[in-house]
């Protein structure tokens, strides 16, 4: 899973999801590098806690209609904490936090080739997940970050630690920007960036930035898992 790993800012009455979909189809159509796509994954994070069961129907659409796009583009959709809505609509993986479901549960519900990715930030934490059948990290939170204030911080030297014993991909993510994308592109696989992206300069022109920035690392033709829905193609793994 190498490149640019698209997770949506929380929507709102200001935010909407058919301004989600417009947004997620202008990144994916600013990554395409050839045959592949710079953006590594997108996932769909709905942290609203006023959703209650009554509404997840909406929540299930949003994430079909997401899916969908991502799979034109040939691109991988991650459902973020919810389980039941990744297993419902068949997407390609989830993401689940430390907090969440249990790792051997997850993978016994979405079965052998489903992409799953765990939320980390320290070094156990990581070897756990790895040990447990994760197929990526997401380490966190490398600055602090406005997207999640009371995230733990542990800097580059933490990021650097991890990469050192881990050997699935890594995706970096809070607080990196394009003052300090270069430093932590250093010490893993994929990048989220979500304040940066939806930053002055639009969402096109800082995908175009960072495929500038990303420079000449190879782009993820596919990462999804041998015999999965979405492609016959082999997991990359670094």
């Amino acid at each position: 899973m190498r490149g640019l790993y698209f997770i949506n800012k929380p929507l709102s009455q200001d935010y909407t999801p058919d301004q989600l979909l417009r947004d997620c189809k202008t990144v994916l159509d600013a990554g395409r590098v050839g045959s592949g796509n710079i953006v590594a994954a997108v996932q769909y994070r709905e942290k609203d806690p006023r959703i209650h069961p009554g509404q997840m129907d909406d929540v299930v659409e949003i994430a079909r209609r997401m899916q969908t796009l991502c799979r034109e583009y040939g691109v991988p959709f991650i459902m973020n904490d919810y389980v039941d809505v990744a297993i419902a609509i068949g997407a390609d993986g989830v993401h689940v936090g430390q907090d969440d479901m249990d790792l051997a549960d997850v993978r016994s519900r979405v079965g052998p080739h489903s992409i799953i990715g765990v939320s980390c930030s320290t070094l156990d934490e990581a070897l756990v997940a790895q040990e447990g059948g994760a197929n990526y990290l997401g380490v966190a939170s490398i600055f602090t970050t406005v997207t999640k204030a009371d995230a733990t911080i542990i800097g580059i030297e933490g990021l650097q630690g991890i990469r050192s014993q881990i050997d699935i991909p890594i995706v970096a993510l809070g607080g990196v920007n394009f003052n300090n994308l270069s430093e932590v592109l250093g010490h893993s696989d994929s990048i989220c960036m979500i304040s940066a992206l939806y930053n002055e300069g639009g969402l096109s022109a800082n995908v175009g930035r960072f495929s500038t920035v990303y420079g000449s690392r190879p782009v993820t033709q596919s990462v999804l898992p041998v015999g999965s829905r979405g492609s016959s193609s082999a997991y990359v793994h670094r």
